[in-house]
Order: structure tokens, then C-alpha cells, then sequence
């Protein structure tokens, strides 16, 4: 077991209709945490590095290159991603550093603006051989989508991913970042909603898997 793209995981789980867990890094002691933990329930995890992440430790490589070298000497299948990065270029050296999957978070631009920029990022890392997350519906924010009533409309998404070609789509379905209490609630039917909306919709006919983010799954109410 080594080194994996998110490509692999999340393809897996969705053909065994699963999900696969995947947590942030903080430093290289979460890193090890987590896949340690991963290697006593015996499953997969990924490990995201957020852009907050890389610029709390001066830049992207540090913490990626620590990453990598923990994931291949893993005794499960880790694959390391990167996570809400806002900035192309933070995609663009990620893709350098040879991470297997990355997340462009564009759901605070204007739809247009967010369709156009992550069509042209997810463009480059495709050429890398990289899976690529997009974003609809403004997941990173601390309120915005998560307000009452704000939701990813399927319809949007499946235009969306046949504009942009991205692989995986994070949407906003109730959950939220930074909870201080349990007031999230999953919206079931939008998520079952959204689930048809794009199978099929991806490259050659794939189905194109959904993205949940949240603060703690622990704090959601299904």
C-alpha cells in the first residue's frame, strides 16, 4: 500500500456505494495521526491540505512534501489532496508537487466567473493526469450557502460540470464550516436530487461523485 490519487478512493467507494473520509492536515503530527488511524481500521484515507494550511506554514511545500512521504510509506492506501484553494496557482503547484488530486474553490465568484476560472484550472491539471474537485454553492464560507434556505441547485450543478469538466463536486446541501453549535441539518432530498442530477454527467458518461464539507460530521444532523 503507498501513495494513491483521490481518483482511486473515491472511484472505489462509489462503485461499493460507500464514502471515503477525508480530513485536514494541520502539521505533519495530524499527517500522522490520521493515517495511522486509517491503518487500524484497515481502510483508505485522504489527507487534505487546505490553502489556509499551506500559508499558516509560509507556503504549500513544506507540509505537501512531509504528506507525500508519510502516504508512501503508508500501510493503506492514502491519497494527499489540496483543499478549498481560491488561488490557481496554489492548484498549478500542487500539481507540481505530485499531488494525485486537487479542489479549485470558486463558489464565491459569480457563477460565470467561477464556470470560466475553473474550466481553465481543471483544463491544466487534467493535462497532469489530476482529478479535479470543483465547487458550487460557496461551501468554504462561514455563512453565505450555509444561511437558511441556500442551496446547490442540481440543475446548475449538471450544467456546471459539463462546462467545467471536473471530476468530483462539492456542494451545499446544510452542512458548514466552523459550528460552535448543532444546528447543521443535510438537506436528504436535494442530496438524492443532486446524485441524479449528475450520474453520467461527467467525461465519457461517468458519474460524477458528490463532495460534502463540513466542520465535523459528528455535528450533523441527517
Amino acid at each position: 500500500m503507498t501513495l494513491v490519487s483521490a481518483r482511486e478512493l473515491v472511484t472505489a467507494a462509489s462503485d461499493a456505494g460507500t464514502g471515503i473520509g477525508a480530513f485536514n492536515v494541520i502539521h505533519l503530527e495530524t499527517a500522522e495521526g490520521l493515517v495511522r488511524a486509517a491503518a487500524l481500521a484497515g481502510l483508505p484515507v485522504i489527507l487534505q491540505i487546505s490553502q489556509n494550511c499551506a500559508d499558516y506554514h509560509g507556503g504549500l511545500e513544506p507540509i505537501a512534501l512531509a504528506s507525500l512521504a508519510l502516504a508512501r510509506r503508508a500501510e493503506i492506501p492514502v491519497a494527499v489532496h489540496l483543499d478549498h484553494a481560491e488561488r490557481p496557482e496554489l492548484v498549478d503547484e500542487a500539481v507540481a508537487l505530485g499531488f494525485g488530486s486537487v479542489m479549485f474553490d470558486g463558489g464565491a465568484l459569480p457563477y460565470d466567473e467561477n464556470v470560466a476560472l475553473t474550466a481553465e484550472v481543471a483544463a491544466r491539471a487534467h493535462r497532469a493526469g489530476v482529478f479535479v474537485e470543483g465547487e458550487l454553492g460557496e461551501v468554504g464560507g462561514k455563512d453565505g450557502a450555509h444561511a437558511p434556505g441556500v442551496r446547490t441547485d442540481p440543475d446548475e450543478a449538471r450544467a456546471f460540470v459539463a462546462a467545467t469538466g471536473v471530476d468530483a463536486l462539492a456542494v451545499a446541501v446544510g452542512s458548514s464550516h466552523a459550528m460552535t453549535d448543532r444546528t447543521a441539518s443535510l438537506d436528504l432530498d436535494l442530496i438524492a436530487r443532486l446524485r441524479a442530477a449528475l450520474r453520467g454527467a461527467g467525461a465519457a458518461g461517468a458519474d460524477v461523485p458528490l463532495v460534502l464539507h463540513a466542520e465535523d460530521p459528528a455535528d450533523i444532523e441527517a
